[in-house]
């Protein structure tokens, strides 16, 4: 039973209808018991009369299934001509129906894909099995999602984020698959970057620290399961630091590019070549001989080409700048030692290299941990002296050929507590690789200052000119100039 005000409608239109207005069709909204409805009612003047009326034939359908169902395919549309690319397929995945994304995406028209088995898109990178595996879990679970790299029309190959969805009839039969399909090349390319960036040196394009320790261990995994032998080198250039402080930054980092660019082209395929900061590198040789002698002959051949190499001139700028290095090589076959205590060896080694005279390679041998102990001990000791004042200075006469004093030279000595008046070798060279001998030649000159002010109260003393030896180091220093006028202003000396 319908209310009034739609019964009448529904009379409106039969009256529409007598009055020779011909069939009519009209669409009206109902409410009943099992809520809002759609009537779509039809009327056609019929040839009889009833009652000597004209008679009206009213069918009428209940259409909110339909409207319903319509109103789902325009959504269905809309979504599916979205911005996110899509293709419909038939069970044997044949392709029915792409988007307009889906074609800006791969570079096809519509015509040269529907049709088409969606094989066309795979790039060769995926193996069968993981096919395989991709339907097992679209069957059993009605959907898979996952990264696949597909292949455009021109070729090019690019990694997509698939989603692939089965649609089921009314009967529970297979109809179609649904995919979509989104290109992540950015993200990609995004993640490789980041990679790079946490395992590559910026200016030389080598690996890094925690990229080399990694290949290292992998080293020491397979040096020990083949019985060959493998190679840690630690390799530092010579006085680079003054060709920073001599001639900028920008010529160190030029340099330090052609270094990298020398050791890859000298090291054989599979060796790793790494930037461990500043002017450090180290290389992993791997698939050395299996006996110990011939696997260390085999570094050492290609250190000394690296040597060769590194000692050539380097062209920067229209410039030539020569430079040098200094080679510690430790050998190892097994997982004996950690990746730090071979580091630590090879570090070893480098330093008597250096102490060699530079330009130089050696093995690592265990004395020198007894010799690295000593110098830390010394070092500590040097630390030490500067704090209690134990340097003190020894006066040189300088004098012409009459015996006529004309000068003096300054030289430092160390009253040790223990050891008693040490000469300048026995502590010059150590602190000269801790960092400490700048602090050594500054108290040596506030010194050196010290006592040109007391000769200056002294008459044949106040003309004499002092020397004093200090380390080229200091002199690199931007403010050494400005430090020496201040420590001669604070005693006074001339």
């Amino acid at each position: 039973v319908l209310p009034r005000q739609q019964a009448d409608r529904l009379l409106q239109l039969i009256h529409l209808t007598l009055a020779n207005h011909g069939p009519q069709t009209r669409e009206y909204p109902i409410q009943t018991n099992a809520g809002a409805r759609t009537l779509e009612a039809h009327t056609s003047p019929l040839d009889t009369q009833i009652k000597g009326h004209g008679a009206v034939l009213l069918v009428a359908y209940d259409i909110t299934e339909r409207i319903e169902l319509e109103l789902n395919q325009r959504i269905a549309a809309i979504a599916f001509e979205c911005q996110q690319s899509m293709l419909i397929t038939d069970t044997e995945t044949r392709i029915i129906k792409a988007n307009q994304a889906f074609l800006a995406l791969t570079g096809y028209s519509e015509a040269e894909i529907i049709g088409q088995p969606t094989r066309f898109l795979k790039s060769g990178r995926h193996t069968a099995d993981f096919y395989r595996e991709l339907w097992r879990t679209l069957t059993e679970g009605g959907s898979w999602e996952g990264e696949i790299w597909n292949r455009r029309k021109n070729g090019e190959i690019f990694p997509a984020w698939i989603t692939i969805s089965t649609v089921y009839d009314g009967k529970g039969e297979l109809t179609h698959y649904v995919a979509s399909i989104n290109d992540i090349s950015e993200r990609k390319d995004a993640e490789q970057k980041i990679s790079y960036m946490a395992y590559f040196d910026p200016l030389t394009g080598l690996p890094n620290r925690s990229f080399f320790r990694e290949r290292v261990k992998q080293a020491m995994t397979q040096s020990r399961r083949h019985h060959h032998f493998s190679a840690l080198i630690f390799l530092d250039l010579d006085d680079f630091k003054n060709v920073n402080d001599l001639y900028g930054h920008q010529i160190g980092d030029e340099l330090l590019g052609q270094v990298a660019e020398r050791l890859k082209h000298n090291l054989r395929e599979g060796d790793t070549a790494a930037r461990f900061g500043g002017d450090e590198f180290m290389i992993l040789l791997e698939g050395l001989a299996v006996e110990a002698e011939e696997a260390g002959t085999q570094a050492e051949q290609l250190c000394r080409q690296l040597l060769l190499a590194l000692r050539a001139p380097y062209l920067i700028n229209g410039n030539a700048f020569n430079n040098s290095a200094s080679i510690g090589i430790v050998t190892f076959q097994d997982e004996q030692h950690n990746v730090d205590e071979l580091m630590q060896f090879a570090d070893l080694a480098m330093y008597s290299a250096k102490s060699a005279g530079k330009n130089a390679l050696r093995f690592y041998d265990p004395q020198m941990q007894a010799a690295v102990s000593n110098h830390l001990k010394m070092e500590q000791e040097i630390r030490l002296g500067l704090e209690m004042g134990e340097f003190v200075l020894f006066v040189q006469a300088q004098t012409n050929a009459r015996g006529e004093l004309q000068g003096a030279e300054a030289l430092v000595r160390w009253q040790h507590p223990v050891r008693g008046l040490l000469a300048p070798g026995t502590f010059i060279p150590v602190a000269e690789r801790s960092e400490l001998i700048e602090q050594l030649d500054l108290e040596t000159l506030r010194k050196g200052c010290q006592l040109l002010a007391c000769w200056a109260e002294q008459p044949h003393l106040a003309q004499v000119s002092l020397s004093v030896n200090i380390s080229a180091k200091l002199l690199y220093q931007d403010n050494f100039t400005s430090t020496l006028q201040a420590l001669l202003a604070h005693s006074q000396a001339n």
